[in-house]
C-alpha cells in the first residue's frame, strides 16, 4: 500500500489542479528574471520571462524621425530616440512620407536575429475584451461558438468610427455595457495619443505600455476564475496600480514550506523549453531545431508501438504530436515559418483530420498563428506573427549584455 502523501505534497497538489497565474523570480546561470507563468491543471500553457528591471518595450508609443524610404517595397526607416526602426507599413498609412518627416510609431517587435526592431504607423491597443486599432473593420474571435459570433456580430453598429474593432473571446461572457466602455476607452486613447503628438518634440514617449505580466492578464482571463499569486511586493503593487481597469491584486504568497516556483516546478518547464528534444507520453517525442530562415520540427515514434497498425499509430502519434507542436510554438515563442515534419500517412481522411486538428490547437495561442497547409511529404507549414523574442533569445540577449557589462 502507498505511503500516504506529506501535507506539503497535498497542498502542492490541491495547488496544480488549480487554474493559476503566478508572477516571480527565477535565477539562471547567475541572472536574474521576472517570470510569468498560466497553469492550468498543472500544466503550463503560457509564458513570459524577461530579466529583472528590464522594460518590455513592445506597445510603446514614440514620436520618431523618418531617415529613408524604401519605394519599391513601401517601407521605411525612423530614428525612435536613438533607434534605428523598420517601419513596414510605412506607405499604406502616409503615401507622402519622406525623410526627415516626423511621424508617430508604435513599436511591435524587437530586434531579433540580426532583424531591427520592427515599428507601425498603425496605433493598436488590446484591453480585456476588445482589440481596437486606428482604420476601419470588424470582427469577433474566431474560438466563439457561432450563436456568440451571431450575438457580439449584432453590437458592430454601435463601434467607434474609423476604428478597427475586434471583440476577444473574454467580450462573449461579458455585459455589453461593459465590453463597450472598454471599446470605448481604447478609442479615446488612441485619440487623446495623436492629439498630444501635435506639441510634442521629437523622440518624446507618448505612450508607455503596462509591465509585460499585467498586459498578459488579459490573455489568460477568461470565465472561469483564475487564481492570480506573487511573491513580488513590487508586482503586487504595479498591479493595484491598474485595480480601476478591472484587474486583480494578486494574493501575496506567504507560504514557508515551498518557495512559489518549486510549487510549479517552474524552472523544470524552462529548462525542457530551451532542450531540442521534448518527449511525449506515448514514447514518442519532437526535435526543434531553430535556423536563421526558419524553425525545423521533426516528429519521431521514438518507442511508441500503440497499435496493430502502422496507419493508426502513425495517425495517433501525429495527432498527439500536433497539440504538442502548437503548446510548444505558444512557450517557446517561435514565429516565423515553422514546418512540422509529421510521420507520413497514407490515408487522406488521416491528413485532412490532422490539418484540422492543428488549425484548432492553434487558435488558443494569443498571437496570430496559421498552418497553411500539409505537403505531399507530411510537412506542415506554419506561420506565426513575431512579436517578441524567443524564449532562449531572452536568456542568450541577457548574457550578451553582461557580458559587454
Amino acid at each position: 500500500m502507498p505511503a500516504a502523501p506529506c501535507a506539503a505534497g497535498r497542498k502542492k497538489t490541491q495547488r496544480m489542479a488549480e487554474k493559476t497565474f503566478l508572477i516571480t523570480e527565477i535565477e539562471r546561470d547567475g541572472r536574474k528574471y521576472t517570470a510569468a507563468a498560466y497553469y492550468e491543471e498543472g500544466v503550463l500553457s503560457l509564458l513570459k520571462v524577461c530579466p529583472s528591471g528590464e522594460t518590455v518595450r513592445t506597445g510603446e508609443v514614440v514620436l520618431g524621425t523618418v531617415t529613408d524610404v524604401v519605394q519599391n517595397i513601401g517601407a521605411a526607416f525612423a530614428d525612435a530616440g536613438g533607434e534605428r526602426v523598420y517601419i513596414s507599413d510605412a506607405r499604406k498609412w502616409d503615401p507622402q512620407i519622406r525623410p526627415g518627416k516626423c511621424v508617430l510609431l508604435q513599436r511591435i517587435a524587437d530586434e531579433r536575429d540580426r532583424k531591427r526592431a520592427r515599428a507601425s504607423m498603425r496605433l493598436s491597443f488590446a484591453g480585456r475584451y476588445a482589440v481596437v486599432s486606428e482604420g476601419s473593420g470588424f470582427s469577433v474571435s474566431l474560438k466563439l461558438t457561432e450563436g456568440q459570433k451571431e450575438t457580439l456580430g449584432g453590437w458592430k453598429d454601435e463601434m467607434p468610427a474609423m476604428r478597427h474593432v475586434v471583440l476577444r473571446t473574454n467580450a462573449a461572457y461579458a455585459a455589453k455595457a461593459e465590453v463597450l466602455a472598454e471599446v470605448k476607452s481604447l478609442s479615446e486613447r488612441i485619440d487623446s495619443i495623436r492629439e498630444r503628438a501635435k506639441t510634442r518634440t521629437t523622440h518624446s514617449v507618448l505612450y508607455r505600455p503596462q509591465p509585460f505580466y499585467v498586459r498578459m492578464y488579459t490573455d489568460v482571463y477568461g470565465t472561469d476564475p483564475v487564481r492570480t499569486v506573487t511573491d513580488l511586493a513590487a508586482v503586487r503593487d504595479a498591479f493595484a496600480d491598474y485595480s480601476d481597469e478591472g484587474f486583480p491584486v494578486p494574493e501575496l504568497w506567504t507560504d514557508g514550506d515551498l518557495p512559489l516556483p518549486a510549487v510549479y516546478n517552474l524552472d523544470r518547464d524552462i529548462a525542457r523549453l530551451l532542450q531540442k528534444t521534448v518527449y511525449m507520453k506515448s514514447g514518442a517525442y519532437l526535435l526543434i531545431e531553430k535556423t536563421e530562415a526558419f524553425t525545423a520540427i521533426d516528429v519521431n515514434s521514438g518507442k511508441c508501438a500503440k497499435g496493430k497498425k502502422a496507419e493508426e499509430t502513425y495517425r495517433r502519434i501525429n495527432l498527439e504530436a500536433a497539440a504538442e507542436v502548437a503548446r510548444q510554438i505558444r512557450l517557446r515563442s517561435l514565429s516565423g515559418v515553422i514546418l512540422v515534419d509529421f510521420i507520413s500517412m497514407k490515408d487522406p481522411d488521416h491528413n485532412t483530420e490532422l490539418i484540422a486538428v492543428m488549425r484548432k490547437a492553434l487558435r488558443q495561442d494569443h498571437v496570430h498563428t496559421e498552418a497553411v497547409d500539409l505537403t505531399p511529404l507530411g510537412i506542415m507549414e506554419i506561420v506565426r506573427h513575431r512579436t517578441e523574442r524567443t524564449l532562449a533569445d531572452v536568456f542568450v540577449a541577457a548574457e550578451a549584455i553582461e557580458e559587454e557589462e
